[in-house]
């Protein structure tokens, strides 16, 4: 199973050989706010430069790969959104907390971890709680 820091949910799913795996549920608005604006995927991927392939934008909408805070912010100006709007947090859920530079390293990082995989999520916070407990 995979987690994502922001609170992106999991559901189960049978695959076409009928044996169960883990897909991420889509909780953003990627699509969405891509279809407002009458753009493709493709279109969206020109506009990033190429930064954002189409199949990363359509992993990023079926919910196959997890939105991260970094790609929201920038996917958001070529969608007239927010990052909030595109992760379905509140508005002012950037502009409440000023983190550091090694704050958002950090979170940067716990991002990454968290889609590797429960088991690298489990040593990460083993890491941490040891840390925080001494």
């Amino acid at each position: 199973m995979h987690y994502c820091v922001w609170g992106t949910l999991l559901v189960h799913k049978n695959n076409n050989a009928g044996h169960a795996m883990d897909e991420v549920n889509n909780q953003n608005s990627l699509k969405a706010f891509r279809v407002k604006r009458g753009l493709t995927t493709s279109a969206l991927s020109r506009l990033t430069n190429g930064e954002f392939s189409t199949s990363r934008i359509s992993n990023y909408e079926t919910g196959v790969r997890a939105l991260t805070i970094d790609a929201a912010k920038k996917l958001a100006p070529h969608l007239g959104a927010s990052p909030a709007q595109l992760l379905n947090l509140a508005d002012n859920f950037f502009t409440d907390v000023k983190l550091g530079e090694h704050q958002e390293e950090l979170v940067r990082l716990l991002s990454k971890v968290s889609l590797r995989g429960d088991v690298d999520v489990k040593k990460v916070i083993g890491i941490l709680n040891g840390y925080l407990d001494s």
